[in-house]
This record gives structure tokens, sequence and C-alpha cells, in this order.
């Protein structure tokens, strides 16, 4: 049965559907991101968490240039032979650069994370006069301070940018096959290739680890500042830790929901039973085409995530779209005019 290509009948939620959520999220996503990048480059100054921001843009980017190619796979793929140009590039080509962006995005919010908490760190460095023992002074003064260089966290991404993409590029190169009888939407090629299997417990562990640190660092992040909340009598300071902890609920929330499902099905899927019958399987494969398509649409949300983590991004961001929407209106004004002297 696990043979039978006839196995894979997907339903109009991934025929038509998804090709519809795809058009509607691309516009949002690739301006959404191209303007927080034009906003970044106005920044006279850029800190640590604004180059590991700048490449999560970057990286939300190149997966919003996938989906007009998601969009032609997945309602035209069944036609195309798989050893065929379009399928190629159509469908391996797209899939290379949505799971290379996908890692580089839940590693670079893990290092955001840690450079955060470093930042907070400091600042409780500064309000002691001593440190308090050898430990912090290694933790404070050596490892977590690095994260706050922006000359390490450009040289990091940069790494981190190299080793997805050629782990990607690899795996891609292993997974090529020939077969001819197969069409381009054939989710038989993914799922029983042993290569498949392997990559895919690869990406999801490294994915479940770095989000299990983006958890742990914001959990000492909050606690620091519930602290700090404890001892503080003042009602603004109240109000500015509760909002910063109320920023990272969201973060946190957004990573969870769009992340989470897609790597829960990808582990469901290598574990799979072929005697259970193909119902179950195509099921399971049109879920884990939805929850793919909800990773992705992070890259809309992504926007929401630079206002809660950086003020100076924040203020930058309002000021360039008030001035663009001034300009707008002054291009307008002209014709105005000339509509109420007419």
């Amino acid at each position: 049965m696990a043979n039978d290509t006839k196995c894979f009948n997907f339903s109009g939620i991934t025929t038509t559907g998804l090709p519809a959520v795809y058009g509607f999220m691309f516009l949002p996503s690739i301006f959404g991101n191209l303007m927080s990048l034009m906003t970044f480059k106005r920044l006279s100054r850029k800190t640590s968490t604004h180059i590991y921001l700048i490449n999560l843009a970057i990286s939300n980017v190149i997966v919003s240039t996938s989906m007009p190619f998601q969009i032609v796979y997945y309602s035209r793929g069944e036609y195309w032979p798989y050893d065929s140009v379009l399928c190629s590039i159509v469908y391996q080509g797209a899939s290379l650069l949505t799971h290379c962006s996908m890692c580089v995005s839940i590693t670079i919010f893990c290092w955001v994370a840690v450079s955060r908490y470093a930042t907070l760190l400091r600042h409780k460095e500064r309000m002691q006069a001593k440190p308090k023992n050898a430990y912090e002074k290694i933790i404070l003064g050596k490892i977590l301070k690095t994260f706050r260089n922006p000359k390490f966290a450009l040289f990091l991404c940069v790494g981190v940018w190299l080793f997805f993409l050629c782990l990607n590029i690899s795996c891609f190169l292993v997974n090529q096959e020939v077969a001819p009888d197969k069409m381009c939407f054939d989710k038989e090629l993914e799922i029983f290739q042993q290569m498949y299997k392997v990559t895919s417990v690869i990406e999801s562990t490294c994915f479940f680890i770095f989000f299990l640190v983006v958890l742990l660092f914001y959990y000492f992040f909050i606690k620091h500042i519930e602290n700090i909340q404890a001892n503080s009598c003042i009602g603004e300071k109240h109000l500015v830790y509760r909002k910063v902890k109320n920023n990272v609920i969201i973060i946190v929330t957004i990573l969870l929901l769009c992340f989470m499902p897609y790597h829960l099905t990808k582990y469901l899927l290598i574990g799979y039973d072929s005697s259970h019958g193909c119902p179950t399987l195509s099921a399971l494969l049109e879920v884990k085409n939805c929850c793919l398509c909800l990773a992705e649409f992070r890259s809309c949300t992504d926007p929401i995530v630079y206002l809660c983590l950086d003020k100076t991004f924040k203020k930058n961001f309002l000021l360039f779209y008030k001035n663009c929407s001034t300009d707008e209106e002054d291009r307008l004004s002209p014709s105005r005019k000339i509509n109420e002297i007419a």
C-alpha cells in the first residue's frame, strides 16, 4: 500500500485552499519585512539585537519569495513529471530556501533571547558594587557579554547562514532521485526516503533544542523582571515591567503556535506505520502541509516581534511610516486643490 501512488489523494484544502492562503500571505509578509529592513538601515547605531533582527527579516524575505513557488506547486505540481525542470525549480528550489530560512529563524530567535538576557544582566551588574562570585564573573563578563557585541553577532549570523545552507544543500543533493514514473506533487518520494527521515529528525531536533533555550532564557528574563518589580514601589516602573513581560509572552506564543505543530507532525510522519492505511497517511500529510503554511505565516507576524523587542526600531518604524504617509498626502494634495477649485 505504501508503494501505491494513488494512495496520496489530497482534498481541495491542499490543492485550492493552501494556494489561496499563500497568496494572501505573500504581500503582507514581503512588504512588512522589507519595510523593517529599510527601518533598520536608517538606524545610525546598530546594536547586537538589531543585527539579529536584520538577519531574521532577511530570512523572512526569503520565505516570502518562495510563497509564489508554493502556490504553483500545490495547484499545478500534480501535472509535472518529478524529473522535469519545473519541478526542480518550483518544489526542490523553494523547499531548499524555505527550510534553510526556517532553521535560521529559530536559531536567531535563540540568540536574541540570550542577548536580551545578557543585556538585562549587564544592568544588574552596574547596580551592584561587586560581582557576587567567580561563576557570575565568568557568565557575565565572558560568555553572555559576547552576545551583546555587534561584531560577534554579525559573525555568528553569517556562520548560522553558512551552516544551514550547506546542510540543506547537502540534503537536497543526496535526496535527488531518478523517478520518471512519478509526478512532482507525489509525497511518496518524500516520506519514504531514508534520507528524508534523517534530515527531518535533525531539523526538528534542532528546533526543539533551540526552542527550549528560548524558553529558558525568557523564563530567566521574566523572573528577573518580577524580582525587580517586587522590590520597586514606583507605579510607572510596574507598568514598564508588565509591558516587557507581555512582549515576551507574545513572542513565545507566536513561536509556539507557528513552529511547534509543523515539527510535531514531522515526527509523526517519521514514525508512521504504513499498516494504518492510505486515508490516515493522506490526512497526516495534509495536516503537515497546513502546518508548514502556518510556520511560514510567522514571517507575517515577525514585524510585530521587532516592535516588541526593540524600542529604537519601534520609534524609527513609526517615524518612517509617518513620513511615507506625509509624502503620499503631499503628492495627492495638488490634485485635491484642483478638485476643490473646480
